[in-house]
């Protein structure tokens, strides 16, 4: 994974990618994706493209799983598997950056299954939380939904792969605008 260092104005993106995923749990060697959701962002548009899948991971979704994200073994059952979505999400990346956050755990489990159909993904990443941190030291923790909350993003729900794209990018922006003006 090549991360890019923020260093001045230089280093801030135009265009990127922001992706989120939902999984059946934390280890991507033992678990699946649920659900991918990816926004295109380019700066100075007024909208973004989107993508956004409800994945069948051909394993049970536990329901400690289910209580977080509201994704179901019913909702997923007649979904795509994830060797006939990622394809589709890949080419979406393009060779742009990808802004996550917590990247080392989406990006394990984007890596992982991108070898199952042959492909790698190695586009730069921006990891949005270590960038929360250093933009505003002074929050009890760095999750999500605090952020959310800190920055007063109105979004209805958390744990969905797309609302959380927003969010997380909703909070790249407020990191970008305290550390760069």
């Amino acid at each position: 994974m090549s991360n890019i260092k923020l260093k001045g104005r230089d280093a801030l993106r135009e265009k990127f990618v922001v992706v989120d995923l939902e999984t059946t749990g934390l280890s991507p060697e033992k678990n699946a994706i649920i659900e991918i959701g990816a926004v295109k962002y380019e700066a100075g548009e007024a909208e973004y493209a989107s993508m956004e899948a409800v994945i069948n991971p051909e394993v049970y979704i536990p329901e400690v799983i289910t209580r977080i994200t509201g994704i179901t073994n019913d909702m997923v059952k007649d979904c795509g598997i994830i060797e006939e979505v990622l394809p589709h999400f890949i080419d979406f990346f393009e060779d742009l950056p990808l802004a996550i956050f917590n990247a080392p755990f989406d990006m394990g489990f984007l890596k992982k299954n991108a070898l199952k159909i042959g492909a790698a993904i190695d586009n730069p990443v921006i990891d949005v939380l270590p960038l929360s941190r250093k933009a505003f030291p002074a929050l009890p923790n760095h999750k999500l939904v605090t952020l959310k909350a800190h920055f007063g993003i109105r979004v209805d729900q958390s744990h969905r792969a797309l609302v959380d794209c927003q969010t997380t990018l909703s909070v790249y922006n407020e990191c970008i605008k305290k550390m760069f003006g």
